[in-house]
């Protein structure tokens, strides 16, 4: 995946709020609920791979605030 990290981080907060209301509204073992959650994992491993810890503090300190929300 060729993103840039800006976009990357978009599409990890996006993935992850989805996931999040999927979750509550469907459960959290359900189908959907399940792939976002795959989804989820590739993009931060994806993240990861890039090895600059300033965007993975970033990324995991968004989702601190995600799920102050709910």
């Amino acid at each position: 995946m060729n993103l840039p990290n800006d976009i990357l981080i978009e599409k990890i907060e996006e993935t992850r709020e989805t996931m999040i209301l999927a979750g509550l509204k469907l459960g959290f073992t359900h189908q959907d609920t399940v792939r976002l959650s795959t989804q989820l994992d590739h993009l931060l491993n994806e993240l990861h791979k890039r090895g600059d810890t300033s965007l993975l503090h970033y990324a995991f300190s968004k989702e601190a605030k995600v799920y102050m929300y709910y």
